[in-house]
């Protein structure tokens, strides 16, 4: 049986990450996307989302 998370921890504490840098790593990639299509660039963007994968 595994023991519950401690109170004022959660799941993302148990994986070794945090909600809110997850979120703010996202928004990064959304902006850069955004700015890569607002000027043509989507190659980029498919390369690096190829690389990731």
């Amino acid at each position: 049986m595994t023991s519950k998370p401690e109170l004022g921890k959660g799941f993302w504490d148990e994986l070794g990450g945090c909600l809110f840098t997850g979120l703010m790593v996202s928004g990064v990639e959304v902006a850069r996307a955004r700015s890569r299509r607002k000027h043509g660039t989507w190659e980029l963007l498919v390369l690096e989302i190829c690389q990731q994968g």
